[in-house]
């Protein structure tokens, strides 16, 4: 049914089991125009995962069929990268596609080999927790592996429970920095990071999920601050978030009094491109909470008022976001519990209490005061900005934070609270206190009611529309947020008679550019082919050369042999001959001299 081809084969000779499904998508190119963005891009993502499952288990039962089949997933890939980005409608999915490609395992050309050496004290400890992580975890491995500085022990926390596949591909990276250690009880995520921080060898303890990377001058960029500035105890830095539906960068403060001050209501650290001092946090006795979902956010709030904290300005890892996001229930078990972090923050640094009734709307995750009616959120607000208000009054007693950075972290969270800012891009300008409120206040209604002048004259309708306004605004923002909701409805139907134009038009261009793409696939598909049965050759050449040179060494050392048997029967026949003739010399000799005497004695 499907044509075969070398993928295919040498999967089979391996007695693997493949279904049409897996087979169609090993041996075909399939045409992505007219198509929509995101199916190319899971589609590659797919063919990714496929790649690998049979990579790991051919590598199981021969590691040098293994990486033969390596180098041609390599070419799959390839192709099929090069292929399906020609479909892409733009640019931005087209960078999403290679960023894709280029963080997958096969856009290397061979398989990992160790270069490099574990060293009996390493500078570095890499603090890598695992649970069922077969699916990326050798990506992340060969980023780390393929650092700049390669000072490092790679420290591996693998949960109880977890598959055992995880430990498979483990052990497929033969290298003798890696340190596994196995948990025997579910010690959860906190606990099995505090334990890889006990346990650490390295001076500096670098962290990494089993599904991220590091670029390749991460540890070293780290390093050298970290050598540079003994008093600070942390250092990370921005992160690029990838996948099919996701591309941006995280972008966190820089400088220690802001990260501080930022730190109030959320994370600005990206966990999985922290560099540590070990001895600090051990000093300080600072180990995750096992009791809390925001392990990490609820961390860096104690450890920031102990020692400084610094981002380097540059993108130094990539977050892959997968298709098993977060649940609605960890989301708001999440959000509640960063709020009661944010709440803690605020009357322990700041002497300022929150009360039960506005803790909810200290999260972070989501801004609440859009999802209440008008007379709540009034409410909210005031207490928002009374809060906000005694924050920087009391900073001024207590100096638990630089004023200039305490104001700026203010202005982002009263401008995001009135949806005019979004986290992680920079204000046009810092306004005081006063201004602050001013310039962005939390309700129009001072505008709405402006007292009547005597002496300006109002219509009829500007009087009633004046006496409606009063009646109107209690249910203003109320009123506001449903037509919001509606218009978001509405926005959503439009865009799916939108897509199902503009599938009707894409189907008849896929119609127009198939005849003309239908030649170019089969050209490509001749080629991947020819490329694939060239590769063989290459290979089978390869393997005669081994025999032949096998052979040459084999008749060589036969040939040395016989040399050496025959230059010893060569030997012993001379050796033989010679005392041979000797002997017969000598009884010659003997014989003559007595005939000599016989002579002699006769003559007489």
């Amino acid at each position: 049914m499907y044509k075969e081809d070398v993928l295919v084969e040498k999967i089979r000779s391996c007695g693997l089991n493949m279904t049409k499904k897996e087979i169609k998508a090993l041996t075909y190119l399939e045409s992505y125009v007219g198509r929509s963005d995101q199916l190319i891009l899971q589609a590659l993502v797919d063919l990714d995962l496929l790649l690998k499952k049979f990579f790991f288990q051919i590598m199981k039962k021969s590691k040098e069929e293994g990486r033969y089949f390596f180098r041609l997933c390599y070419r799959k890939m390839k192709n099929t990268f090069e292929f399906w980005s020609l479909a892409c409608n733009n640019d931005y999915e087209k960078n999403k596609l290679q960023r894709i490609y280029k963080n997958s395992l096969f856009s290397h050309t061979e398989f990992y080999t160790q270069k490099n050496f574990a060293n009996v004290e390493p500078l570095i400890t890499v603090l890598l927790p695992t649970y069922n992580s077969e699916n990326y975890i050798a990506e992340t491995l060969w980023s780390v592996f393929d650092q700049s500085c390669q000072d490092f022990e790679v420290l591996i926390i693998n949960e109880a429970g977890s598959s055992n596949e995880t430990i498979e591909v483990i052990q497929l990276f033969e290298d003798n920095r890696i340190r596994l250690v196995q948990n025997k009880t579910r010690l959860g995520l906190a606990e099995s990071l505090n334990e890889g921080i006990r346990i650490a060898k390295g001076k500096y303890i670098a962290r990494i999920d089993a599904d991220d990377l590091a670029t390749e001058d991460r540890f070293e960029i780290q390093k050298n601050f970290l050598d540079s500035h003994e008093e600070y105890g942390l250092c990370g830095s921005r992160q690029h978030h990838f996948g099919v539906d996701t591309d941006f960068v995280h972008e966190v403060a820089e400088k220690h009094d802001d990260i501080k001050a930022a730190l109030i209501y959320g994370c600005e650290i990206c966990h999985s491109t922290i560099m540590i001092r070990k001895d600090y946090f051990l000093k300080n006795n600072l180990f995750y909470d096992n009791t809390k979902k925001a392990e990490d956010y609820e961390l860096w709030t104690r450890a920031i008022h102990k020692f400084k904290f610094h981002n380097i300005n540059k993108i130094l890892g990539e977050y892959r976001v997968g298709a098993d996001n977060i649940t609605k229930n960890k989301f708001n078990a999440l959000s509640a519990e960063s709020a009661l972090i944010a709440a803690n923050n605020i009357s322990k640094y700041l002497n300022v209490p929150v009360s039960e009734a506005h803790l909810e709307y200290l999260t972070g995750w989501e801004n609440r005061f859009d999802q209440v009616e008008e007379k709540e959120r009034q409410k909210a607000l005031k207490e928002e900005e009374t809060l906000l208000r005694e924050m920087a009054k009391n900073n001024v007693i207590y100096k638990n934070y630089k004023d200039s950075s305490l104001l700026l972290a203010i202005n982002r969270r009263w401008r995001w609270v009135l949806g005019k800012y979004a986290y992680g891009h920079d204000l046009e300008e810092v306004l005081s206190i006063d201004d602050l409120f001013k310039k962005y206040p939390s309700t129009e209604s001072s505008r709405e009611h402006e007292p009547i002048s005597n002496t300006k004259a109002f219509s009829l309708k500007e009087c009633i529309k004046c006496v409606l306004k009063f009646f109107y605004t209690p249910f203003r923002h109320g009123i506001t947020y449903k037509l919001r909701r509606q218009l978001w409805d509405l926005d959503g139907h439009l865009k799916d008679s939108k897509a199902e134009i503009l599938d009707h038009i894409n189907s008849v261009k896929y119609d127009i550019l198939n005849h003309i793409r239908d030649s170019e696939i089969r050209l490509k598909q001749y080629n991947y082919i020819l490329s694939e049965k060239n590769s063989d050759i290459d290979y089978s050449l390869r393997k005669l050369e081994e025999r032949f040179e096998s052979i040459k060494v084999f008749i060589d050392s036969q040939n040395t042999s016989l040399r050496e048997i025959l230059d010893n029967r060569i030997y012993k026949a001379e050796t033989n001959l010679s005392q041979t003739f000797d002997s017969r010399i000598y009884d010659a000799e003997k014989n003559l001299a007595r005939l000599l005497i016989v002579e002699s004695m006769m003559q007489r």
